[in-house]
């Protein structure tokens, strides 16, 4: 038993500021699940009064039991309040990650290293461990620490050579006196040993702060994606094979109270080649820093040191602390790049980025609407600028290129935002309506007259109601790589998996549905994929269709946004109609936060031309008389109706996205109602067969019924 007596605190450590004469005496006798007592968790601010926190769990219930001195301690690190913050949240999403590019970010970095560490639940922690347990903890990582890795050096074996070595790499677990003093057992080397690559890139500690630590390290042109993306690969392969100490309102439980939540760190070394201006900017750099809880130091001439100072932030993941972390690192080299400027880019640039900054030259016959908005002062502002994800405007005006009607794509949401000038420029024009999407996106309430109507429509031949949208922090689908693209789609699928059930969802390739291929809204979807379809090879990858309970209604992916809902009209086809409307009501409008949706454009897609409400209405009409339609065409452009004649049947969309998809369908069977009552239509039953001939050549089907045939037909009737 530990001298219960009240300790002798110096110093200025949280431990001497928070535990009271009191409060020692109402919780010296208390013990933890595993035998550790008070005495264990404070010993160390005991024997060294320099240290700043000075506190150490001795094992995952050491934070409950004594949560009158370890919260006060957590809520001055973290700046968070356990009894009233939300769950810890965590994320290993590569694809969230976001670095904006900047020419001399290669240069600049020279170290990456990132450290996380986990303890194995149903362990004491490794202050009250002993040599036996220390054994049997190394022997169960064994087989995962021994992955990928070269050799094992015990701690108590490393000669003075190799702990030089290791320290100046980063990867040495200093026994700091703080940790020694609270280590019980006097044999604290055995059972504790290092794991390492011979490159030393790669290494994982056993037993020494906790139960396990790894370190991945890059030196030789560093990569954020690359050092998290085998990081966040094995803790993955570990959590899989062993339950390790997780709390939902502390995250991973760790033996040192600033490790907990994420128990991630990164640190990322800059040195700068031309520091002229940094100590002029250095006051603005710490502010952004402490905005984001990041570590700035000068650790020697043009030498920055970047290390992320809190891993536990309520409602921020894994990945948002690294990109927060890459924030500051940017504001460093943005000091950095326009103190080099002009002649270092003249030298650096190879010539790949020479042809970039050349602006494009549209052919005299172009008619694409981007064309107008091209000008030498656009395109010098906005020619070397990157999104997050690696796009340039020269990619997203390929199809401008090529003369395609709009001639812009979107190939991530940071378009909208980098390529600002050129994307609200077009935006403006082609959206007459355009406005901030305060509106309600839709209106359950005035749904049920509408619907009403659209069903005992006369003149309906085919039509479709459809929404598009994108998953939120990922490049759209021209912009995706193949294993992002796989990515995205199990991140998709995975959120659409609870509502699977409900809706009698059923899985199927897309190739292997023919019958969808001959529907109006997949000739539509065609049209669109093949404006951009040059930009990505392997775009099939993850097409997949989605049936549901109603045989009107699929879900489609990855085609031109990540998902898109259709529900195909059919005589009588409120029902179906009305339940389109419950499930974008449901998957969409109710979890907005899964999508990539902001107030000022509304659902960010691919296409600028159909971001607002992301909601299409299509109809096919045939009126008896052409004639008569024609004289009333007006009126129905007046609805704000786009309007196509292929033949002797005519094509209605609504144009305007910036109002309620509730509203949008009002206006379209406003138009219907007019041409009904205005033009002479034929009466007609749906067949099996095609009742028109559709524009893309992609329909393939040989049952037509010509007009010619629906005239006699109702005569001879």
């Amino acid at each position: 038993m530990p001298d219960l007596r009240y300790p002798h605190l110096a110093g200025s450590s949280l431990v001497q500021q928070h535990l009271t004469r009191q409060l020692w005496n109402e919780l010296k006798f208390t013990r933890t699940k595993y035998g550790g007592w008070l005495f264990n968790c404070i010993v160390a601010a005991v024997e060294n009064p320099s240290l700043h926190i000075g506190l150490y769990a001795c094992d995952e219930t050491a934070y409950v039991q004594y949560k009158e001195l370890f919260y006060p301690v957590i809520r001055e690190l973290h700046c968070c309040d356990m009894e009233s913050s939300p769950a810890v949240q965590h994320s290993f999403d590569i694809s969230l990650l976001k670095y904006r590019k900047i020419s001399h970010a290669k240069k600049c970095i020279k170290y990456i290293q990132a450290t996380a560490s986990r303890n194995l639940s149903g362990y004491p922690f490794v202050p009250i461990l002993d040599s036996f347990t220390k054994c049997a903890i190394e022997s169960k990582l064994t087989v995962l620490a021994m992955e990928e890795i070269d050799a094992r050096l015990p701690l108590a074996k490393i000669t003075e050579a190799q702990k030089k070595q290791f320290v100046n790499e980063g990867l040495l677990f200093d026994r700091h006196p703080s940790i020694e003093s609270v280590i019980s057992d006097s044999k604290w080397k055995e059972g504790c040993s290092i794991y390492y690559k011979n490159d030393l890139s790669q290494a994982i500690w056993v037993n020494a702060e906790d139960h396990i630590q790894f370190f991945i390290t890059q030196k030789n042109n560093p990569e954020v994606r690359q050092v998290c993306e085998q990081l966040f690969s094995k803790l993955k392969s570990l959590e899989e094979s062993i339950p390790v100490c997780h709390d939902k309102n502390l995250g991973y439980v760790t033996c040192n109270p600033a490790w907990l939540g994420t128990a991630l760190r990164i640190k990322v070394i800059v040195k700068l080649r031309k520091s002229a201006d940094i100590q002029v900017k250095y006051n603005q750099l710490k502010e952004c820093c402490g905005k984001y809880k990041v570590q700035v130091r000068n650790i020697m001439q043009s030498t920055y040191e970047f290390v992320s100072a809190s891993c536990l932030q309520p409602g921020k993941t894994e990945s948002d602390i690294v990109n927060e972390l890459l924030v500051c690192v940017n504001e460093l080299l943005l000091v950095e790049e326009a103190a080099c400027h002009l002649e270092e880019k003249l030298i650096d640039e190879n010539i790949e980025n020479e042809e970039a900054k050349e602006m494009p030259k549209f052919e005299e016959l172009n008619t694409s609407l981007i064309r107008a908005f091209i000008n030498k002062n656009i395109w010098t502002k906005y020619c070397q600028l990157t999104t997050s994800f690696g796009h340039t405007l020269k990619l997203c005006i390929t199809p401008g290129m090529a003369n395609h009607k709009i001639g812009l794509i979107a190939f991530d949401p940071d378009c909208y935002e980098v390529f600002e000038g050129v994307f609200m420029s077009l935006i403006k024009v082609y959206h007459s309506d355009y406005r901030p999407v305060t509106f309600p996106l839709l209106e359950a309430e005035s749904l049920g007259g509408a619907l009403e109507s659209l069903a005992t429509a006369k003149c309906v031949v085919d039509g479709y109601l459809m929404w598009q949208g994108n998953v939120k922090g990922v490049s759209f689908p021209p912009g995706l790589t193949a294993e992002a693209r796989k990515d995205c789609s199990t991140r998709l699928l995975s959120f659409l998996n609870s509502y699977y059930k409900k809706y009698e969802m059923k899985l199927h390739t897309l190739h292997e549905e023919k019958e969808e291929q001959t529907k109006l809204y997949f000739a539509d979807l065609m049209k669109e994929k093949d404006k951009i379809q040059q930009l990505s090879n392997d775009w099939p990858d993850q097409r997949r269709l989605i049936k549901t309970n109603t045989p009107s209604i699929v879900l489609l992916t990855n085609i031109v946004n990540h998902l898109c809902i259709v529900s195909q009209l059919a005589p009588n086809s409120s029902l179906s109609a009305a339940k389109f409307f419950e499930i974008v009501e449901t998957l969409v409008v109710k979890q907005l936060a899964f999508w990539s949706f902001t107030e000022q454009l509304g659902f960010q897609e691919t296409l600028p031309t159909d971001i607002g409400n992301g909601f299409t209405v299509k109809v096919v009409v045939r009126p008896e008389s052409m004639e008569d339609f024609l004289k009333h065409l007006p009126a129905v452009e007046g609805k704000g109706l786009v309007v196509n004649i292929v033949g002797d049947v005519v094509h209605l969309s609504h144009k305007h996205k910036f109002k309620s998809m509730t509203q949008c369908l009002i206006d379209v069977i406003e138009a219907i109602s007019m041409i009904d009552k205005k033009c002479h239509v034929i009466e007609h039953c749906f067949c099996n067969c095609l009742l028109y001939t559709s524009p893309s050549p992609r329909d393939l089907s040989t049952s037509r019924m010509p007009s010619s045939a629906c005239k006699k037909k109702k005569k001879k009737k």
